[in-house]
């Protein structure tokens, strides 16, 4: 394979006052081609370049000197996308391999943050964004997890094989890895003493429900989750050492970062594949500056 593509950025800018700053940026990505290395048996193991028009528009702004929002919208035209899929070799043998289909897409949205120190040595800070995602070409495809296409969410073509499987379109669903929302709130209390300072900081994130794959149905959405986190910063005086203690995921909340419901077995018996975040996490480091 041989692949190559013209990237770049353009932009414009404007400052009105020392306080503002809004700007529109174009930005062309690109993505080279390539195969499956670890699927050195699957049939089709190739997946062509993959191409990205983004636009944006953003401001950002300072409101006196205690308080700063930053703010973007955008949308992003994808062209090929590529998406690794289970496949239907031979219907009438159960034959599935793993092979790379390109589809197109587009994602658009909105970001947001915000600090506001209302009070000295207090900082709060606030991040949101919105994400909304969809595929606009992709057919057409057997969720082997799902062969019949009998989930919520499935999007049959009216195909069916002569296994009795049915042939879906993934015009309409989500991106993979995609939460419509996300939300993190946090603050930072700053102590000053005689011997140094003491930050004591928490946040607070929350993320939504997001598809594992490029199908809709439930067996490969992981839920919703909140998870705290908790911190600790001591520096001296004189700053020749710091001393930090955390504790993520405080309050052990399980969350998945994959979430994958195989196809039903001879019994019907489906197995779900899992990657969790991790557990409650507490830990202390020590920095020395010589």
């Amino acid at each position: 394979g041989d692949y190559d593509a013209w990237t770049g950025t353009l932009g414009l800018q404007w400052q009105p006052d020392s306080d503002t700053n809004a700007y529109a940026r174009y930005s062309r990505g690109y993505k080279s081609g390539g195969w499956q290395a670890s699927s050195g048996l699957a049939p089709i193991p190739y997946a062509d370049p993959e191409y990205v028009d983004n636009f944006e528009l953003g401001l950002k702004k300072n409101v006196g000197r205690r308080f700063q929002l930053n703010s973007a919208l955008f949308y992003a035209d994808y062209q090929g996308f590529q998406a690794p899929l289970t496949v239907v070799l031979d219907p009438a043998a159960g034959l599935t391999g793993s092979q790379f289909v390109n589809l197109d897409a587009v994602s658009w949205g909105l970001e947001m943050e915000a600090q506001w120190a209302p009070i000295d040595h207090l900082q709060i800070f606030a991040s949101y964004s919105y994400l909304n995602t969809e595929i606009k070409s992709g057919c057409c495809f057997v969720d082997t997890a799902d062969p019949k296409a009998l989930q919520a969410g499935a999007r049959p073509t009216g195909v069916v094989l002569p296994d009795g499987s049915r042939l879906q379109t993934l015009v309409g669903n989500r991106l993979p890895i995609t939460p419509e929302n996300k939300l993190n709130l946090g603050l930072n209390y700053t102590v000053e003493l005689a011997e140094g300072d003491l930050v004591l900081g928490a946040t607070y994130t929350f993320t939504d429900e997001q598809q594992a794959v490029v199908f809709a149905q439930p067996g490969f959405r992981s839920p919703s989750n909140e998870v705290v986190d908790f911190r600790a910063l001591w520096k001296d005086a004189d700053d020749r050492y710091t001393v930090i203690g955390y504790v993520k995921n405080a309050f052990d909340e399980l969350a998945y970062q994959d979430f994958r419901t195989g196809a039903p077995s001879a019994s019907g018996i489906q197995r779900t594949t899992l990657k969790p975040n991790f557990p409650r996490t507490y830990g202390i480091e020590f920095q020395y500056r010589f």
